[in-house]
């Protein structure tokens, strides 16, 4: 089921599905995020902090809440 990666839980492995605009896409491609990447949500206290690969990102509440999601 899709959703925000603003609500994902601790511990979700969540595959990136789509984005909500092209200004979203683009400032998460800054990160190293495009759909199809699997990223591992590490916490959710504020900023969404998500682990891809050996590198951690802090991803901000506002953006997380465009960038949708499907979470094993």
């Amino acid at each position: 089921m899709q959703k925000p990666l603003a609500n994902a839980r601790k511990g979700d492995l969540c595959k990136i599905i789509q984005f909500k605009d092209t200004q979203s896409k683009t400032e998460t491609m800054r990160y190293g995020l495009a759909v199809g990447e699997t990223v591992k949500c590490l916490a959710n206290v504020g900023p969404i902090i998500v682990g891809k690969n050996l590198i951690t990102i802090a991803v901000g509440r506002n953006l997380a809440k465009k960038i949708y999601v499907e979470c094993e």
